[in-house]
């Protein structure tokens, strides 16, 4: 199983099945990490394989859908930008369960992001022909098989928090519903 990335540059990236946090779990931070930044993300399941796909037919290759963050690992020692680690263990933060797409025409649909009870995201975008726009760019380059995730940035990665911190709060929520509440713990 792969999470496939389309940037807000258009750019493809895969993460592994192992940055995957499925269970809500507290994220305590490796030595090596200095500080997270995050981008807010809407995701399809893939339920059929495939390479390719023409974005008219892209809506036969999802079933489902949900909003979620990816976290990026700033390491520590590196200088400039520095380096930025997109595969950290449990740093994809995709929750179930997932909404039947049709609620993505919803025009009353939002996602929001606290971070420690403030709200510093809001999202009431997206739609299907976004998605299928994605699925189109990503399976030019790879190869989609069922199961698989196809996450659309919505925002540049922004940062979150840093080593100085010693533990924040991450709370994510869609059509008034709590989806998704995580600490990241250093």
């Amino acid at each position: 199983m792969n999470i496939v990335v389309r940037s807000r540059e258009k750019y493809c990236v895969c993460r592994p099945d192992t940055s995957w946090d499925r269970e809500n779990r507290d994220i305590y931070a490796q030595e090596a990490v200095e500080g997270y930044e995050y981008t807010p993300v809407l995701f399809v399941r893939i339920c059929k394989a495939g390479k390719c796909i023409s974005e008219k037919f892209a809506s036969r290759y999802y079933d489902a859908f949900n909003f979620g963050v990816l976290l990026s690992g700033r390491l520590q020692g590196c200088r400039g930008d520095g380096l930025v680690s997109e595969c950290l263990d449990h740093s994809s933060i995709l929750p179930f369960p997932l909404y039947n797409p049709v609620v993505l025409e919803n025009p009353d649909k939002h996602f929001k992001i606290q971070l420690n009870g403030k709200y510093v995201y809001s999202y009431d975008g997206g739609d299907t022909a976004m998605v299928q726009r994605a699925i189109a760019e990503v399976s030019a380059l790879v190869s989609l098989r069922i199961g698989d995730i196809v996450a659309i940035e919505l925002q540049e990665r922004c940062g979150l928090c840093s080593r100085s911190e010693e533990r924040i709060s991450l709370r994510g929520e869609f059509l008034g519903n709590e989806i998704f509440s995580t600490g990241i713990i250093f």
